[in-house]
């Protein structure tokens, strides 16, 4: 926590409070995140926001909102959470409105190289509340490092939002995640199974699997639309839905991951 005193701007002040009142409207309402998040993004200059929620049996992360500047955009950013990566076995034990910053844990190779691969210099994670059963986070991803007077900012900020949370209506964050049919891709897990295997490990759909064979073979997006007949509009969802359920962080992770699972590929008929 920063001890020193932080003389915030009166844009950042006025954003501040129009943050609080959304995220208590939000949260009291069961309304959706969409516009806090949004807010929220403009107010840190961070690049995503999102709120998840981190499940113990089974171990798997949810979905409970997402804004993304690259929303829209045919390679749009991946949906994953870094919480795995900060928290690890520690993920259900840590204090409601803490703040936790991704590179104070000194992260290992790997996760350095999904965070270039996503374009992010920094991922700040506000612990929102801790249950049994899960725990839920707001998570930003940052393309630059985070100021002081914004890490100052979060910081005061985390203690109210958590407060706010655990006021929340009851069910409308049930309802939000029964909405979303995958769990967040978790950046550090790594699977060693062919994902263009007979298996299917990654649970491609037909479509999905083409195009990712297409993708192994050099084709560009625009000869994939074309050889399928498809418009760039229906590429991009398919390759967000890839992206979510092999955890790659974009194109360039998701070819290096096509070739280098292909022992025991038997491919999809």
């Amino acid at each position: 926590m920063n001890t020193h005193i932080t003389q915030f701007s009166g844009e950042q002040t006025r954003g501040s409070l129009n943050v609080v009142a959304l995220w208590m409207h939000a949260t009291g309402s069961g309304a959706a995140f969409g516009d806090v998040l949004s807010v929220f993004q403009t107010l840190v200059g961070a690049s995503g926001a999102q709120i998840v929620r981190q499940m113990r049996h089974p171990a798997q992360t949810r979905m409970i909102a997402r804004h993304d500047q690259s929303a829209g955009k045919l390679f749009e950013r991946p949906v994953v959470s870094f919480c795995a990566a900060l928290f690890g076995d520690m993920s259900h034990h840590v204090k409601a409105g803490s703040l936790w910053r991704l590179t104070d844990a000194r992260p290992d190779r790997d996760i350095l190289h999904n965070l270039e691969e996503m374009g992010l210099k920094e991922v700040c994670i506000l612990v929102l509340n801790t249950e049994t059963d899960f725990t839920d986070y707001f998570e930003l991803h940052l393309s630059r490092p985070l100021p002081d007077h914004d890490l100052a900012l979060l910081e005061i900020l985390g203690p109210i939002l958590a407060e706010g949370w655990k006021k929340r209506a009851p069910g409308c964050i049930e309802a939000a995640i029964a909405g979303r049919p995958f769990p967040v891709a978790q950046r550090g897990q790594e699977a060693s199974r062919p994902l263009l295997g007979s298996n299917n490990p990654a649970g491609l759909t037909r479509s999905e699997f083409r195009i990712c064979t297409l993708i192994q073979s050099g084709r560009l997006p625009d000869e994939i639309s074309e050889m399928l007949g498809v418009s760039k509009s229906t590429l991009r969802s398919h390759m967000r839905a890839i992206y979510l359920k092999t955890g790659a962080s974009g194109q360039v992770e998701l070819v290096h991951l096509l070739h280098g699972r292909q022992s025991g590929a038997g491919g999809m008929t």
